[in-house]
């Protein structure tokens, strides 16, 4: 009889990146290690969000376990982007891994900052 291993648990530094669509923004929500493997993903989402109308994108980083130069990139990239084309792109740093590196490298003073996703604004009936 052969056994089975039992399946490996998802590693506490997998890469997640959700996007939660509200009526005046996009909240995305990562997790992980953002990095030249998963950067593109990131961006893809990103680019879904205002393919979707959304005229505010937050990026949440708050459960980020580390971030690379790609990483630091496409927030830049993102934050010119938007800058130019009069959408808001605001970053949650959070106080892990993520401000950190941003904090180290200068960028987190460039960034649109705020400490908690918004609060979804109500639908008038």
């Amino acid at each position: 009889m052969a056994s089975t291993a039992p399946e490996s648990p998802i590693p506490s530094d997998a890469f997640r990146c959700d996007m939660r669509l509200e009526p005046d923004h996009a909240l995305i929500a990562v997790a992980g290690e953002i990095d030249v493997a998963t950067v593109l993903e990131l961006d893809q989402i990103l680019l879904r969000a205002r393919d979707r109308g959304a005229n505010r994108l937050v990026v949440d980083l708050r459960d980020v376990t580390f971030m690379d130069t790609t990483g630091i990139s496409v927030l830049v990239r993102w934050t010119r982007v938007a800058r130019r084309a009069g959408f808001r792109f605001t970053v949650i740093p959070g106080e892990g891994a993520a401000r950190r590196v941003l904090d180290l490298t200068g960028v987190l003073e460039t960034l649109d900052l705020a400490d908690e996703p918004p609060v979804a604004e109500a639908e008038c009936p």
